[in-house]
């Protein structure tokens, strides 16, 4: 009896501490984790863009005159030399010396645009045959082992660069024998001579019209004048071009600009149901403008330029078209993938750089061990707005692939404490 009394007590102060103890335990902070990844890691810049026709052409009225009425409109497929307008040339209100030394002027100009769209095309024939030779060289080397793939495929790029560049000249070139037709016609109207010449020379009378062909197969842009009446030379008529040949204009804030260059990879996103499109970077323009943003912040933009590679014909992507373009800057494989929500800057780090930047230490992660936050030094390689590329610190033993990382911590998350994953049950 004496033994039992002597036991209520103590079993009472026994169960009083461990009430106490429990009472006053820390409580673990609940945290959201994901998991530390290993693969293919992109270093990007997402921005809007427009698309534009590569080779835009706009057709003038070459004399003063009566113009016929359009009928063509915008979406109309034409062909090289097809006639798109015509125009009825009024008599001249001089038959002087000085209107036809103006004109045979125009037309020693138009004789030299023409041998210089010529010379363009030949230097442009002999840089497609430079570069060729350039690719050829090029799959050698790689083929026994002295070069990389990354210059194969530059070689490549600047062989389809500069075919495009042939094509622009010897569109220009057929632009600038249809403008020395057009002033040649000029001259032999007024002068009024009486000989025979060529057929594509012949004079023409009052009651004739010019005809207007297009320099190169394509589709109506846009019809700037459709109602007959009088012209003026120089009048603004009609807009072609080739949307098989389109380019993308992407504003580009000037302090990622300085990441860019010529032949990064583009992904081009033109319709919202559609794949994205691959594409180039090809220029990378020198000044930047001064843009406002939507919330009123100037800023300053660059714009880049990037070739689609091909669109597949899609009818959808039009000229002035707006595009959401994603452009890498860096790649690597293998990486060890971070969610970006996980790191953050200690507390005697620097101040955060722009997404994808180069400022790569002071940053840490809190990786989840048992029921404990575990604070680890990392270095970060690279960043995009989903992951971040790192690499082990000189305490970050245990940031690997697999581990747990806790994403947006809160102040009540420091190293050692108790935590409890809110996501365990997933």
């Amino acid at each position: 009896m004496k033994i039992s009394r002597l036991w209520l007590p103590a079993l009472a102060v026994v169960v009083v501490g461990a009430a106490l103890l429990q009472a006053f335990k820390p409580r673990a902070t609940p945290v959201e984790t994901a998991e530390v990844l290993r693969g293919r890691f992109e270093a990007t810049i997402e921005e809007d863009g427009k698309t534009r026709v590569r080779n835009r052409f706009t057709l003038t009225a070459p004399i003063a005159g009566h113009l016929d009425r359009i009928e063509l409109r915008s979406g109309d497929v034409v062909a090289a030399g097809q006639v798109v307008a015509t125009i009825r040339p009024l008599p001249p209100a001089l038959r002087d010396a000085r209107t036809l030394a103006e004109l045979r002027e125009r037309l020693g100009a138009a004789e030299a645009a023409a041998a210089r769209a010529s010379a363009n095309v030949g230097r442009a024939r002999a840089a497609v045959a430079q570069a060729e030779a350039d690719l050829s060289r090029s799959r050698e080397l790689a083929e026994r082992g002295f070069t990389s793939k990354s210059a194969v495929d530059n070689a490549r790029f600047l062989v389809t660069q500069q075919s495009e560049a042939l094509k622009a000249a010897r569109f220009e070139e057929d632009a600038a024998r249809h403008e020395l037709a057009l002033a040649r016609a000029s001259v032999d109207y007024v002068a009024g001579s009486q000989e025979r010449v060529p057929a594509d020379r012949a004079a023409t009378g009052p009651s004739q019209t010019i005809a207007i062909p297009s320099p190169v197969a394509g589709r109506i842009l846009e019809t700037l004048r459709i109602s007959e009446g009088a012209v003026n030379p120089g009048a603004a008529l009609l807009e072609i071009g080739d949307l098989a040949a389109m380019e993308a204009v992407i504003d580009v804030r000037s302090e990622e600009a300085t990441r860019i260059r010529e032949g990064n990879p583009v992904r081009l996103l033109a319709a919202a149901d559609a794949r994205p499109v691959a594409g180039r970077v090809t220029r990378v323009e020198p000044v930047a403008r001064t843009r406002v943003s939507t919330l009123g912040v100037e800023e300053q933009r660059v714009a880049v330029i990037a070739d689609f590679e091909r669109t597949d014909g899609d009818p959808r992507i039009g000229d002035g078209y707006r595009v959401r373009a994603t452009i890498v800057t860096d790649q690597q494989e293998g990486a060890l993938l971070v969610p970006i929500g996980a790191i953050f800057r200690s507390r005697s780090g620097a101040a955060g750089s722009p997404s994808g930047g180069t400022d790569q230490t002071g940053w840490q992660v809190f990786i989840v061990d048992g029921d404990r936050a575990r604070l680890k030094n990392v270095t970060v390689t690279g960043r995009n707005v989903r992951w971040a590329s790192v690499s082990g610190g000189p305490v970050a033993d245990g940031v690997q692939a697999g581990v747990r990382v806790i994403v947006y911590p809160s102040e009540l998350v420091v190293d050692g404490g108790r935590v409890a994953r809110l996501d365990a049950a997933s």
